[in-house]
């Protein structure tokens, strides 16, 4: 006698096999994920002025450790909510490796997308090549500070190189700008 459940999985085995090659390896690919073995760490952020309504530049050390084991292609940097949102400049955002001699800078910025909504800054900076575990790098971004005095913080996340890349979350940058000598 033949179960009716065996018959219901004939189906499910026949379209397996006349499934489209795309389909097989999109479903292998989804199963892959990239990911730090070693976190990579923010270990300094500071502002070139801290008053307030004055341009400035924002700078964001990351050290890649050796042991990471992947590279580095994407880092994305958002203001968390405050009194006000401070406008980035994207055509001015720089990206270097820090070696013993000095920067290098990073040309090869694929694409710099920055998105104002609700309150919100962001900026996301896709690298075409990426940058490899054991390095340092620093973030420069250009912006206005605000008009009024205070606190603001910055998350800082990066992605590693990859299928599926798993992001890294890597704390708060936290800048403190004064107006006329205090908040």
């Amino acid at each position: 006698m033949i179960k009716i459940t065996s018959l219901l999985k004939l189906p499910l085995i026949c379209s397996f096999f006349f499934l489209p090659a795309s389909l097989v390896i999109a479903e292998s690919e989804s199963t892959q994920i990239s990911f730090f073995r070693a976190s990579p760490r923010l270990v300094h952020s500071n502002t070139s002025f801290s008053g307030t309504d004055i341009f400035s530049r924002y700078n964001f050390k990351i050290d890649i450790p050796v042991n990471a084991e992947n590279s580095l292609s994407k880092i994305v940097i958002n203001q968390q909510s405050n009194l006000e949102t401070i406008e980035i400049d994207p055509e001015k955002t720089k990206v270097f490796i820090l070696t013993e001699n000095g920067e290098i800078p990073v040309d090869n910025l694929t694409d710099i997308i920055v998105d104002d909504h609700k309150n919100v800054s962001e900026i996301a900076i896709h690298l075409s090549e990426s940058i490899p575990s054991g390095s340092k790098m620093k973030i420069v971004l250009r912006a206005r500070n605000p008009l009024h005095g205070g606190i603001y913080q910055f998350g800082v996340t990066v992605y590693p190189e990859g299928i599926n890349p798993r992001s890294l979350y890597l704390g708060i940058a936290r800048f403190h700008f004064y107006h006329d000598g205090r908040f």
